[in-house]
């Protein structure tokens, strides 16, 4: 028999080699990265994830909010609001039955003899109006935006509807803007999923909420485009458009509760109609009771009488009584009821007048002095890159003042991750201890829905005063976020600088709310981009050398990154400016911990300090802040501190999360968090030094969502980590023309360089598998649970079958 020839043996012990080799480096991985661990505690992951979606339901928040036991740091007290089920409404013989206003602010009906009202943008679509319908044929690209200006104002919009169908697509995007401002039409945005089953759908879109991106308040819509579909050719038929007046809706409602904005503050409030009283069977609390609310109107004619009396032994005394009220002012009142302390009492409130007006009470609450002082402050900086602060050991003094504080203390976790790149889906995680997939948010169009649970709702419930003072908005109203908080300003009422967020608006506020216990979310947005520090805190730039300004090549501009005035981007230059907002931020926040010490407020107070992501500061050619979520790009500052439980300070190692600041806060705040869903862990035996292998051991996560979203892909995007590694993948890493996440992973060092793979894992297919096959598990519990609490639903948009469209019309919606 033949020898075979070298030439033909060489390929075979070649590809023996190669096997050896990656068979090698799979098990050495193995035992570096413990597989066996890895697996099961991911799947302990897997295993709550799945638990707590087979416990969401829609009544989940409802059910929660009311049986959560009474908190010992609070003193007795009552919200109406919360309590409006047990309010007797009564119709008072005065009530004037005529309601004034109009039903709609703007329609589209699509009858012969009618104008169309809309038009193709790009002139490429086809419109027809065919048996009462507009039938349109949607070409890429292009969409239907109205013929006239329409004059809207935002102040007196409540919702939109729409009823459609359509044979193609899962996308319907509506876009607006405000007189004065067309051209910023493609800025402000908001998606639906589209139901393309051939039937009839009516959509209806909390637009009171969702139009506050891009448009003050003030202001009036003139243009609002529609996307009908995602797919070119796709064949859309629109039965009517209607935008619902804020007046009408209010009038057929008669008495309810909702969010309103008077004076650039959203409270959540009572409105009833005139001609209408509600009684409330009470007990009053015995020590120093009072009664405090905000009150106004929606317009500020007609005048309408308010009047709030209490009866006790058949005895009527009115204690308040105003026809004053004010249209542009919350006029806010706080009323002693010393007298009835500790009686059960009846408090009636009575509205009289024309009935096209409303009255708003603000939270209205009876309380009284707290049983032990409790405070949490979350302070927020927008675009944070934890490796950007002394704190955490960078080289220039970025964070002098809090360091100080830290070291002092201070709890500062090294190794925290954010649970998105994004602001928009991070903070609805941050504020639920949910992870994105299972919050629904997950794009810019995406707002939480209300059925969820989040912390200043538990908060406020527990009888917690709470307040968001924000200058992000995808931190308030129109992500959904708002819910629970008492008061809520943005930056068009607190004003752009970190000395705007910590000034004179929150100090006002710790003044008149400072003496009960409170939760204050404080989100500065920088030092999100533009890099432009006021001085001195420009010094680092002002005096680099000429050389180190210029770099090793000129960057190009960036409208987002770049101040007017920098002339030749370079990325050293970018960091200078970047690092001098940090300084900034931290002379101010310094101020701030004094002006709590000033009010005696500091040592009763639990300071949360974080960050909702990063940011790429030129890594791998990148800026800003967006996937593949690496270090740089979600690693994030997490530093807390409250002498009264924690006396010694720790600088700690373990992996952490933004998710996990929420039970933290509960269970210092002594808030049973058993039955809540949460996918987070409170930090505190970490702190205490409790329970170490679980803390090395524990698998924690950052996702992807808008990745997700974005090519309609379930996609195993994001990162797993565990001890020191993050094991990623992510559709915007190399080869940017291959969609597959599995192909572009990568095994990362996370608290060293955290943007160099480890080589050894490139080849490592298992290694991949259990990245994928650990998110792709996670991902699907999580997508239940958003399925289960809101039903498939959205906070803004609200799909209506045929069938249920009995409830659109008790509302007068639909005819």
């Amino acid at each position: 028999m033949p020898t075979p020839d070298r030439r033909t043996r060489w390929p075979v012990w070649a590809a023996l080699g190669i096997v050896v080799i990656i068979g090698g480096l799979h098990a050495l991985n193995a035992v570096r990265l413990d597989t066996q661990g890895l697996r099961e505690n991911a799947g302990a992951l897997i295993d709550r994830a799945v638990d707590v979606s087979e416990r969401a339901m829609p009544e989940y928040e409802e059910l929660m909010l009311a049986t959560l036991p009474d908190n010992p740091n609070v003193g007795p007290f009552y919200r109406f609001d919360d309590n409006l089920h047990s309010a007797t409404v009564s119709e008072l013989p005065s009530a004037d039955s005529e309601s004034g206003g109009d039903e709609f602010e703007f329609r589209l009906e699509f009858d012969a003899g009618e104008e169309m009202g809309l038009v193709a943008a790009d002139g490429r679509s086809t419109l027809e109006m065919r048996d009462g319908l507009l039938v349109v044929t949607h070409r890429e690209r292009d969409y239907l935006v109205n013929e006239h200006a329409l004059g809207v104002p935002l102040a007196n919009i409540s919702d939109i509807i729409l009823r459609a169908r359509a044979d193609q697509g899962n996308r319907f995007q509506l876009n607006w803007t405000a007189e004065g401002r067309e051209s910023d039409l493609k800025s402000n945005q908001l998606s639906l999923d589209l139901i393309a089953d051939g039937e009839f759908h009516t959509y209806v879109v909390n637009a009171q909420n969702a139009f506050q991106r891009g448009v003050d308040f003030d202001e009036n819509i003139s243009l609002l485009s529609i996307t009908p579909s995602n797919v070119d050719g796709a064949v859309v038929e629109i039965d009517f458009i209607r935008i619902v007046s804020k007046q009408w809706k209010y009038q057929v409602e008669k008495v309810g509760t909702s969010y309103e904005s008077v004076d650039e503050e959203i409270r959540p409030v009572v409105h009833v109609i005139p001609g209408r009283q509600l009684d409330y069977s009470i007990e009053i609390p015995e020590q120093d009771p009072e009664l405090t609310f905000g009150v106004a109107t929606l317009f500020d004619t007609p005048q309408i009488q308010t009047s709030i009396d209490v009866v006790s032994a058949g005895k009527t005394t009115e204690i308040f009584s105003s026809a004053n009220m004010d249209s542009r002012l919350w006029r806010d009142e706080t009323l002693d009821l010393q007298a009835w302390a500790g009686q059960k009492v009846e408090i009636h409130f009575r509205v009289q007048g024309p009935e096209d007006n409303v009255v708003f009470f603000s939270n209205p609450a009876i309380r009284s002095k707290p049983r032990q002082r409790f405070n949490v402050i979350m302070i927020l900086e927008d675009t944070l890159r934890a490796d950007h602060l002394s704190t955490h050991g960078y080289v220039r003094e970025t964070s002098p003042a809090r360091s100080k504080f830290m070291d002092e203390r201070g709890i500062v976790f090294l190794n925290a991750h954010s649970q998105a790149t994004k602001t928009r889906p991070s903070i609805p995680s941050l504020m639920t201890s949910l992870y994105p997939t299972a919050t629904g948010v997950w794009d810019f169009s995406d707002s939480l829905s209300d059925r969820y649970l989040t912390l200043a709702e538990i908060m406020r419930a527990q009888g917690f005063e709470t307040a968001s003072f924000i200058q992000n908005g995808n931190a308030g109203p129109y992500a959904g976020v708002h819910q629970g908080f008492s008061s809520l300003r943005d930056a068009g009422s607190i004003g752009e600088t970190t000395e705007d967020i910590f000034g004179e608006r929150i100090l006002d506020w710790l003044d008149q709310h400072g003496d009960r216990n409170f939760f204050l979310y404080l989100h500065t947005v920088d030092p999100h981009g533009i890099y432009d520090p006021p001085p001195p805190y420009d010094n680092w730039y002002r005096e680099a050398p000429p050389e180190t300004l210029v770099g090793k090549r000129e960057l190009p501009k960036s409208a987002s990154i770049d101040p007017e005035w920098a002339e030749t981007p370079s990325a050293e230059a970018r960091r200078l400016l970047y690092d001098g907002e940090i300084r900034h931020n931290d002379t101010v926040i310094e101020t701030f911990i004094r002006s709590l010490e000033e009010r005696e407020l500091l040592e009763d107070t639990l300071l949360v300090f974080v960050s909702d992501h990063g940011e790429w500061m030129g890594e791998g050619g990148r800026w800003e802040h967006h996937p593949p979520g690496l270090r740089p790009v979600i690693h994030v500052p997490l530093m807390m501190s409250y002498p009264k439980a924690f006396s010694t300070p720790h600088r700690l190692e373990a992996a952490v999360q933004l998710i996990d600041a929420m039970p933290t806060i509960l269970e210092l705040a002594s808030i049973d968090s058993t039955d809540l869903l949460l996918h987070g862990d409170s930090l505190v035996s970490l702190i205490e030094g409790e329970d170490p292998d679980f803390w090395r051991d524990r698998v924690t996560v950052s996702e992807e969502p808008m990745i997700m979203k974005r090519f309609e892909d379930p996609c195993a995007c994001g990162s797993l980590f565990f001890r020191e590694w993050q094991l990623h993948g992510s559709t915007w890493n190399w080869p940017r023309k291959l969609k597959s996440s599995f192909v572009k992973s990568g095994v990362y060092r996370f608290r060293e360089d955290g943007t160099k793979p480890v080589v050894s894992f490139l080849p490592d297919l298992y290694t991949r598998y259990l990245r994928v096959k650990s998110l792709s598990d996670l991902t699907s519990a999580n997508v239940a649970t958003w399925r289960r609490l809101t039903e498939g639903e959205q906070q803004n948009v609200y799909k209506m079958d045929p069938a249920t469209l009995e409830e659109l019309r008790g509302l007068g919606y639909v005819n």
